[in-house]
């Protein structure tokens, strides 16, 4: 599997995730979960994150944490690309 196609699977559980856990709504399964990925908004979140997580951020790959990045963004995507820069080491 290629990094980027990896790295979008691990993500859609983190959508996932989020849908279950913050917003409530039942979970979905089998090929179900990656209708997620034909969202256009999703996919400027994808590349976003994906320019944030390297091998030096093993902590942002945390399933919680790109959950609540997923969260912000697609409330404020403004305020989540600034807070982010305003915490990056």
């Amino acid at each position: 599997m290629h990094w980027s196609e990896e790295a979008s699977v691990r993500h859609q559980r983190s959508f996932s995730w989020y849908d279950r856990h913050v917003e409530g709504l039942p979970p979905v399964s089998g090929d179900d979960q990656y209708i997620r990925f034909g969202e256009p908004g999703l996919h400027g979140f994808i590349r976003w994150v994906g320019e944030l997580l390297s091998i030096k951020t093993p902590e942002l790959r945390r399933q919680t944490i790109v959950a609540a990045m997923y969260g912000t963004w697609i409330k404020n995507e403004r305020e989540a690309r600034k807070f982010v820069a305003q915490h990056q080491t």
